[in-house]
């Protein structure tokens, strides 16, 4: 969190509670005042999950935010979240978090939705076990980490990974 003051960055907690890739219920209670909302709808998530996190953020009086969470091109836009006005920057957005402005979280619905949900999730799973031992440890490339080399030292000045 000093980090995140340090960069006076919004604070958006994505998927609380889901595996060991978020913040976890005690870890969102301790930290409420500091957030600035709670991802409430993921595309990726089963109901349940998603159930869980609205109630998190009920319950934290977190605001939430809508994700498609796409790994895979064909889940992009599958939830959004949309904010009251016109937003004219990424500052802007940005803005918009920190202040809580009123906004709604989307999704869109039907068969084809949850289908791509499902892909997804499965897709989570591969890149969590072959993916990943292959990424970190055979070929040494983690393209999710700041130092990666595709991201040519554009995020130098505010990792905090060794």
């Amino acid at each position: 969190m000093a980090e995140f003051e340090r960069q006076n960055a919004a604070v958006l907690v994505p998927h609380p509670g889901f595996a060991t890739i978020s913040l976890t219920r005690p870890e969102v209670d301790a930290h409420a005042a500091r957030l600035d909302a709670i991802e409430t709808y993921n595309t990726k998530l089963l109901p349940h999950q998603n159930a869980r996190a609205r109630r998190t953020a009920a319950e934290t009086g977190c605001a939430g935010f809508g994700s498609s969470y796409a790994h895979l091109s064909g889940t992009v836009g599958e939830a959004w979240t949309a904010f009251e006005g016109d937003l004219a920057d990424e500052e802007a957005v940005v803005d918009a978090f920190r202040e809580r402005r009123p906004r709604t979280v989307i999704h869109r619905g039907g068969a084809g939705h949850q289908l791509r949900g499902l892909v997804e999730f499965a897709h989570l799973g591969y890149e969590n076990t072959w993916a990943k031992l292959d990424r970190m440890f055979l070929s040494g490339n983690e393209p999710t980490l700041p130092s990666n080399v595709a991201y040519e030292g554009r995020f130098d000045d505010v990792s905090v990974y060794d």
